[in-house]
């Protein structure tokens, strides 16, 4: 018995010396396109085309840099550049070289930062996002003809 006490004593202890270096990731599920559209600060697909890592040890991020190819939140550029965390445990995203993704990015910190919590995901995965996404395109764009007809409408009457 006191050698089973003694074991969890010191496993507590471990745990409560280390307890600043470990974290994990515990996300909220994100809502919906709209939703997380509203959220974020930018919205884009684009193709990655680098990922770096930076940073001091326990501090490490990855910057990302996509070749933007559609955006629809945000004054986004052709080559825009986002940060993720080195690690999913602290809720980093994974990014693959070549690949596609439907970006979700929010400013934190004076960084464009993405994460697991986002609706981010490979293009492959999109499916739904580039429907609604694409849609709220078509229906501005609708709504903007709507504003132009009914102003000459009132010009002439």
């Amino acid at each position: 018995m006191k050698k089973i006490l003694l074991g969890i004593f010191i496993v507590s202890m471990f745990v409560i010396s280390f307890s600043s270096l470990i974290s994990a990731c515990s996300c909220v599920i994100p809502g919906s396109p709209q939703e997380e559209l509203e959220k974020s600060d930018f919205v884009f697909q684009g193709k990655v085309i680098s990922v770096i890592k930076e940073g001091e040890m326990y501090k490490e991020k990855y910057k990302v840099t996509f070749n933007v190819s559609q955006g629809w939140k945000g004054d986004v550029p052709q080559e825009f550049e986002i940060y993720t965390s080195d690690s999913s445990a602290s809720c980093g995203y994974y990014f693959a070289e070549g690949e596609e993704y439907v970006v979700y990015a929010r400013n934190v910190e004076e960084k464009l930062q993405v994460d697991l919590c986002s609706r981010t995901n490979n293009i492959k995965g999109a499916k739904d996002d580039l429907e609604i996404l694409n849609k709220k395109i078509d229906t501005e764009k609708v709504s903007f003809l709507e504003k132009v007809i009914r102003w000459f409408k009132n010009l002439f009457n």
